[in-house]
Formats: structure tokens, sequence, C-alpha cells
């Protein structure tokens, strides 16, 4: 079992509606699953399983909430949340299998 995740490179400073568009992390989690599969599929590595992380923006101990993670925006003074297309496309990912 692993997990990982990713941070969109400037997205603490974009909009939101620029935000929810990460194409970057979308990009980085297609390209490491299929290493993934790859690495079952074709060197025999007994995974398990693997975690996409993290769902949402929070607190980063070494850059507090100056960097972003999460696969859903979450609007720090409001706490609202916005799936990014990054969410999408994991949900859709994972219901496929």
């Amino acid at each position: 079992m692993f997990e990982n995740g990713v941070s969109v490179p400037n997205e603490t400073k974009m909009s939101i509606a620029d935000a929810v568009h990460d194409k970057f992390r979308v990009d980085f989690y297609k390209g490491y699953i299929k290493n993934a599969i790859d690495a079952v599929t074709l060197d025999g590595v007994n995974l398990k399983g693997y975690f996409g992380w993290s769902l949402m923006d929070n607190f980063e101990w070494a850059d507090g909430y100056d960097v972003r993670f999460g696969m859903a925006y979450v609007d720090f003074d409001t706490q609202k949340r916005y799936m990014k297309d990054s969410l999408i496309w994991y949900a859709q990912m994972a219901k496929q299998g």
C-alpha cells in the first residue's frame, strides 16, 4: 500500500475558477498510476493498494496554507469546498477499476 500527491505550481496564487482546472495534477496521477500498474503487470510487484493524497487542501506542517495538495479546493476563509478536475478524474478512474 502506498500514497502520494502533488502540488500544482503557483496554485495558491490562482483564483478558485482557475485552480479547479488542475491539469498538472491530473497528468501526475495518470502517469503515476500507469507506472504502478506497469510495476504490477510487468515486474510482478506485490502492490495491494494506492491512495491519492490529499483529498482536500489542508495545513502542511512545513508550508502552512501556502501549498495546496488537494483534489478538492478549500476556501480557507469560508471552508467551502470545490471539486477540482483531478477529483472528478480520480473518482471516474476508481469506478472503472
